[in-house]
């Protein structure tokens, strides 16, 4: 869609050039104009900037300040001097208006017949310049519709929004700040585990009882059933102690602190560490991968923007000139000199110009609801940087360092070797300390501290055989490993062959772009002959279109060669992850 509006746009810009090839004319800054309704009102250039002068065109007088060969500094004073006069616009004139006493031209059909106009003296100069003041309000997009300007959101300060406020990379970071809480999990086994637990039971069982009964350090001989002995009783062996096996109900408390401590793991610990460290640096990537494309999408939205107020801006001066050609050739038409076909033409293009300007400015607000999207924030006007993007300085070394599709694969590789170290921890043994302390009674910490009890120990677990599946494993960490290892080799091939591509098609390009400049410049001399030509009525307008079409033919090569080179620094700004 750009494409077709830039080729329309540059085959409507032929009617400026037409102006600006001239080499008796120059762009000039219009503040106002007014209709002269009596001889001694109007304009004093007292009121003015010293480089302004009030010209007086027919019964029009018009302030207009500098006199510019090229468009830009034209456009750049208009900036100076919008912020004052709210309706100044960028207008054609010739450059000796700005040399002595200002001079009034008239051309109407009354004044021919009285020969103050003699129709052989006419040209299609005379009948430009008093055309120059027309209004086209009506039609035109004035920098007052655009919202680019200098109290705009600038592209420094919007990077900095979209870092803090963009959903996506805030998710990232939250992200980041999750892998860095696992990195505390797996480093905190490494200080084992204190637990506390407390048992409360009530039982008649007799092992339950005489156990409880033991716990507490409470156990006595009757509970043994002594209390049924007797040396006189030949059968004693065989009695059967009514207290030992028919207990009554008891109740026990047991109050237990244990503390358990890994000594060796095999490496286990370690490996995992490691493992969670190198997802932390891996997060971390993901995130400034995600943020470096945002960054990327919103400078490159607002090189767009800038691209579209430079061919809408360029779009008023068309319309501005194609409105000063329908009436000159409204004119013309009267005295002779052209026919109805050639101002049909005209108003055909002005209603083409006027379509685009609606496309344009419909373009641009949607890049300005994206860049408010990418923003979190409601942008209505930002402040637009150069056209034209530098060349980064970056080597490719210093790419192939900071790229962080290599970072990650770089990170993915170091992951595999820890996940192949843990692996390899299952063939070690395992060593584990611990201690507890307790106390238990029929009641609730009951005489603690007399029934008291420590245990102390030491545990070591080895696997020796799981029918082979710790060999799978390793082995299955180990290719995994080799095949991280190639893809990281792989990586820095591929970057490194994208960087040659890009640099290569830059070079290019620049010599596509300065080829296409020279063959501008001779389209440039062909089509003002032709235009000359035509004044002479040497040539119809049909004939001077042709021209156009070869000469807006390179104009747009040349500016479709700019736009593809402007896309090949971004994308070796976007593998260098640079914002500059």
């Amino acid at each position: 869609m750009m494409i077709k509006l830039l080729t329309t746009l540059f085959f409507l810009t032929a009617v400026v050039n037409a102006a600006s090839n001239n080499s008796e004319t120059c762009y000039t800054v219009q503040l106002l104009s007014s209709y002269k309704s009596q001889a001694n009102s109007g304009f004093s250039e007292e009121e003015y900037p010293k480089d302004c002068k009030v010209m007086t065109l027919n019964k029009t007088q018009t302030v207009r300040c500098g006199c510019y060969d090229k468009y830009a500094p034209a456009e750049a004073r208009l900036k100076e001097l919008k912020g004052e006069y709210k309706k100044a616009l960028v207008a054609m004139t010739y450059k000796h208006r700005f040399d002595g006493k200002n001079i009034a031209y008239s051309l109407t059909p009354d004044s021919i017949v009285q020969g103050t106009a003699p129709k052989d003296d006419l040209s299609l100069d005379d009948i430009q310049e008093q055309n120059t003041t027309i209004d086209t309000s009506k039609y035109t997009l004035t920098n007052d519709d655009l919202t680019s300007g200098e109290n705009g959101l600038a592209l420094d300060a919007a990077l900095e929004i979209l870092k803090a406020q963009n959903l996506e990379i805030k998710a990232a970071k939250i992200d980041v700040e999750a892998a860095k809480a696992n990195e505390g999990t797996a480093s905190g086994m490494n200080w084992g585990k204190l637990t506390f637990q407390q048992d409360v039971a009530r039982s008649n069982d007799a092992l339950s009882v005489f156990g409880f009964k033991l716990s507490s350090r409470e156990a006595t001989f009757g509970d043994f059933g002594f209390s049924e002995f007797s040396n006189t009783n030949p059968n004693i062996l065989n009695v059967q102690p009514k207290d030992l096996n028919y207990p009554g109900y008891r109740n026990f408390f047991q109050s237990k602190l244990k503390y358990e401590l890994p000594l060796f793991t095999g490496f286990a610990i370690s490996s995992y560490e490691d493992i969670m460290k190198e997802m932390s640096k891996m997060k971390k990537l993901d995130k400034d991968k995600i943020e470096n494309e945002k960054i990327y999408q919103l400078r490159k939205s607002y090189y767009d923007v800038a691209l579209l107020d430079t061919s809408i801006a360029h779009l008023n001066i068309v319309m501005n000139n194609i409105n000063i050609l329908e009436n000159t050739t409204k004119t013309m038409i009267e005295v002779g000199y052209a026919k109805k076909v050639d101002l049909l033409e005209v108003q055909a293009k002005k209603g083409n110009v006027t379509r685009l300007l609606v496309q344009m400015k419909a373009n641009k607000e949607l890049l300005l609801q994206y860049i408010s999207f990418l923003l979190n924030k409601k942008v209505t006007e930002i402040r637009t940087p150069k056209t034209d993007v530098p060349m980064p300085a970056y080597t490719d070394a210093q790419i192939l360092k900071t790229n962080l599709d290599i970072k990650r694969a770089t990170e993915g590789l170091a992951i595999r070797k820890s996940m192949q170290g843990a692996a390899e921890g299952a063939f070690y043994p395992t060593v584990g300390a611990f201690g507890e302390v307790s106390t238990a009674d029929n009641t609730f910490l009951g005489d603690a501290s007399d029934h008291k009890a420590y245990t102390i120990g030491a545990r070591l677990t080895w696997n020796l055989f799981n029918g082979g599946t710790d060999n799978s494993k390793l082995e299955k960490a180990k290719l995994d490993r080799l095949k991280m290892s190639s893809q990281v080799q792989l990586a820095k091939e591929g970057i490194a062959l994208k960087i040659a591509k890009i640099r290569t098609k830059i070079k290019s390009i620049n010599v596509e772009i300065a080829s296409l400049e020279k063959e501008l410049a001779l389209a440039n001399a062909i089509y003002e002959n032709y235009e000359y030509r035509y004044k002479e009525k040497l040539v119809s307008m049909s004939d001077v279109i042709i021209k156009q079409s070869l000469q807006i033919e390179k104009i747009l090569q040349l500016q479709q060669a700019k736009n593809k080179r402007t896309e090949a620094v971004f994308a070796l700004e976007k593998l260098a992850n640079g914002e500059n």
